[in-house]
């Protein structure tokens, strides 16, 4: 089994751009899974100054 974990950077300056990065990493999440059979392990939005 492959833990996958799906990265994005991101400011907290622009909170609308935040929550779509968070939707983005879902939509990323429930696709991987359909693909690949297997569950992303992570999704991380990393906070860049």
């Amino acid at each position: 089994m492959n833990n996958h974990v799906h990265l994005i950077a991101v400011s907290d300056k622009d909170p609308e751009r935040k929550k779509a990065y968070q939707k983005q990493l879902e939509i990323y999440a429930k696709y991987w899974a359909e693909l690949t059979e297997e569950p992303v392990k992570e999704q991380i939005l990393l906070k860049v100054g």
